[in-house]
C-alpha cells in the first residue's frame, strides 16, 4: 500500500511561532505521523519570526487575489517533515503575534490574510502550481484554514479534506461583503455553505 500523503495547514507550530495549544499540536502531530510513515508536509504562514528562524528556497510563484505568494520550502526540523512556508506581505510585513499587532488589537483585514492562506494552499493541493505533488488528505487546523474545503469544494477533482478544531472560542465570523475579496462564489453563500445567520465575518470571540 502506498504512503498516505498529507498536506497539513495550520496558522502556528512550535517552536516557529506559538501563542497557544495549536501550535503544540502542529509542531509534533506531522513528527510522530513522519515517524509513522506518513508522507507530511506542514503548511504555514510566513510570518517574520518563520522567515527568520528558517533557511528555505522558493517552489513555487504564484498570483492570488491579493498579488503574488512565494512557496519556500524546509523542514520543521532537521530530519523532520518538509515545511512549506506562504510567504505574502500580509504576513511577512506584520509585526505581533500571527493574528495581532503588538498592543493585542486584532488585525482588520484578518479575512483576507488567512482567506489568502487557504487560497494558495488549495492552489498547491489541486496540482495548480509547480508544485504537483498529489494529496489524499488536506488537514485544515482551526479557523484559519476553516476556508480550504471551501476553496477544495469548487474544484472537479480534490483531495479529501479533515478539519480539527482546536479552540471553539475562536470561530472566524466575517461579513458577506468579504466574499468577493475571497473570490468566493455567491453560490456558497448559503446556511448550506459558508453563511452563519448572516455572517462570515470580523473574528468574535465567544
Amino acid at each position: 500500500m502506498k504512503n498516505i500523503k498529507v498536506l497539513y495547514a495550520s496558522s502556528e507550530a512550535y517552536p516557529l511561532v506559538k501563542t497557544g495549544g495549536l501550535a503544540d499540536v502542529a509542531g509534533h502531530l506531522p513528527l510522530a505521523l513522519d515517524k509513522e510513515g506518513v508522507d507530511i508536509t506542514v503548511a504555514l504562514p510566513g510570518y517574520p519570526s518563520v522567515l527568520e528562524k528558517t533557511r528555505s528556497r522558493i517552489v513555487a510563484y504564484l498570483p492570488t487575489f491579493q498579488g503574488y505568494a512565494l512557496i519556500r520550502e524546509t523542514r520543521l526540523k532537521r530530519g523532520g517533515p518538509r515545511l512549506w512556508i506562504v510567504d505574502h506581505p500580509l504576513f511577512s510585513q506584520r509585526g505581533g503575534n500571527p493574528y495581532g499587532d503588538d498592543s493585542g488589537n486584532p488585525w482588520p483585514d484578518n479575512a483576507l490574510r488567512f482567506g489568502l492562506f487557504s487560497h494558495v494552499l488549495a492552489q498547491v493541493a489541486t496540482g495548480k502550481t509547480d508544485i504537483k505533488d498529489q494529496f489524499d488528505i488536506v488537514h485544515c487546523n482551526d479557523w484559519q484554514t476553516g476556508l480550504i474545503p471551501a476553496y477544495l469544494h469548487l474544484e472537479a477533482q480534490s483531495p479529501a479534506t479533515l478539519y480539527t478544531i482546536h479552540n471553539l472560542a475562536y470561530q472566524g465570523l466575517y461579513p458577506m461583503d468579504m466574499r468577493e475579496a475571497l473570490a468566493l462564489p455567491e453560490a456558497l453563500w448559503s446556511s448550506h455553505g459558508l453563511e452563519f445567520h448572516g455572517f462570515r465575518s470580523e473574528e468574535r470571540r465567544v
